[in-house]
């Protein structure tokens, strides 16, 4: 009798290994972070925070399927750490709080910087054995990658300016309107229209266009000086700058990309697909869907014979690479630039409370923690993701940043595109 009770026992500890190792992986066993049945009521130790962030990880981040392809492992990241966060535990004693804090810092540096997601954010605070709370760790994996790019130093804020640059002066601006550095509106003399948007936003629920009735009639003056030119044959190509843009509310498509371009269908086009988190297991998705975005809805002109230019860098990114991938779907349009963010993945739901949005334990605890998870996973129209990776411009072009400040504003990757524009090369 005592064999079979040993028996019985191994059996059901094998069958409950199993149903934990196989629930890592895909399926909705795992409780949801914000599972009210499943909250800790006090996250006292190290090795129960670093267990709680794993978990929360593991149900809602949107591309562990990517990460795997490039080397992530998030089952063997708990093996290999979670001994760690014990190990801080066992010699935490409360002389040493920055010590540890210190300790477990480069630990989730460690553990974070390889993720590719490049709206994710990481905030956690801390409370030392005092009680005392500390900002102790903010944190966004993607904005180290994108700071290691060569361009990302000397990233300057470029303004259009009138300049003799040694061609006989075919860069003259005959009509120049600026709001702020960050929205300019230039017309050059052989018909070439400027457009440059640093900024989407006022809020993420807001248009740019919502935020001043100045810049609303900026944004008018560029828009139907492209119709008139364009009714008069007299349009050679438009440049749209799009560099330091860090994007904001998707509906700002319609007023770029949007205000030049058919729909595909229902006054929206696709760019691309996007694939939602729908269940807690690591890898519940929903199948591709085509991710839509309005063109502008008054009566436009379709730029499909002239020329369009997208300028982009490092800093480019969110709906800004949206705006980027749009006018890849336009045979007349080029990106010219530097390699963007790859800053993608969508939040489709204003911060849903499962899966996505701001997941958060910030009560009765001694390591409050806020997670910024993206909802969704972007697809370019190859099906493809690109989350830390970008896109990368038709015409490769640094910003001669000596050559800006010697001359107090030639622009290389600006004259380049008006280069490619005059001659199509």
């Amino acid at each position: 009798m005592k064999k079979n009770l040993i028996l019985k026992t191994l059996f059901l500890s094998l069958c409950i290994h199993i149903i934990l190792t196989s629930c890592r992986e895909n399926s909705d066993t795992i409780p949801s972070f914000f599972d009210d049945n499943n909250v800790t009521d006090s996250i006292s130790t190290f090795a129960e925070f670093f267990k709680d962030f794993w978990i929360a990880m593991n149900c809602n981040y949107p591309i562990w399927d990517y990460e795997a392809e490039h080397g992530i492992n998030w089952d063997n990241v708990f093996n290999e750490y979670y001994p760690k966060f014990q190990m801080l535990d066992n010699i935490a004693d409360g002389t040493n709080d920055r010590e540890i804090r210190g300790k477990t810092v480069q630990m989730l540096d460690e553990i974070l910087s390889p993720l590719h997601d490049g709206h994710f954010t990481v905030e956690i605070k801390y409370l030392d054995s005092t009680g005392v709370a500390h900002d102790w760790y903010d944190y966004q994996p993607q904005k180290k990658r994108v700071s290691e790019r060569n361009d990302y130093a000397s990233i300057k804020q470029t303004n259009i300016n009138y300049y003799y640059s040694g061609t006989a002066g075919s860069n003259q601006v005959i009509h120049f309107e600026k709001y702020s550095k960050e929205y300019e509106y230039a017309e050059f003399e052989d018909g070439i229209l400027y457009l440059k948007i640093e900024r989407f936003y006022a809020s993420i629920y807001e248009t740019f266009l919502e935020q001043d009735d100045k810049l609303r009639l900026m944004w008018y003056s560029w828009f139907n000086r492209v119709q008139e030119l364009h009714k008069q044959k007299k349009l050679k190509g438009i440049i749209i700058d799009l560099r330091n843009n860090s994007g904001g509310n998707d509906k700002n498509y319609q007023y770029v990309i949007g205000a030049l371009q058919a729909p595909d269908v229902n006054n929206e086009v696709r760019v691309g697909y996007t694939r939602r988190k729908v269940g807690v297991g690591r890898n519940d998705f929903s199948p591709l869907t085509p991710m839509l975005y309005p063109v502008y809805n008054d009566e436009h002109a379709i730029i499909k014979d002239e020329h369009i230019v997208v300028l982009s860098n490092c800093w480019t990114s969110s709906c800004a690479e949206i705006c980027c991938e749009g006018a890849k779907k336009m045979s007349n349009a080029r990106i010219i630039g530097t390699q963007t963010w790859g800053c993608l993945s969508p939040f489709v739901d204003k911060y849903e409370k499962t899966y996505a949005g701001e997941v958060s334990r910030e009560t009765n605890t001694r390591f409050p923690i806020k997670l910024r998870i993206p909802s969704a996973a972007y697809f370019t129209e190859n099906k493809k993701i690109i989350e830390g990776i970008g896109i990368i411009p038709d015409i490769p072009v640094e910003l001669d940043v000596d050559e800006y400040e010697r001359t107090g504003g030639r622009d290389t990757q600006l004259e380049r595109a008006l280069d490619y524009i005059r001659t199509g090369k």
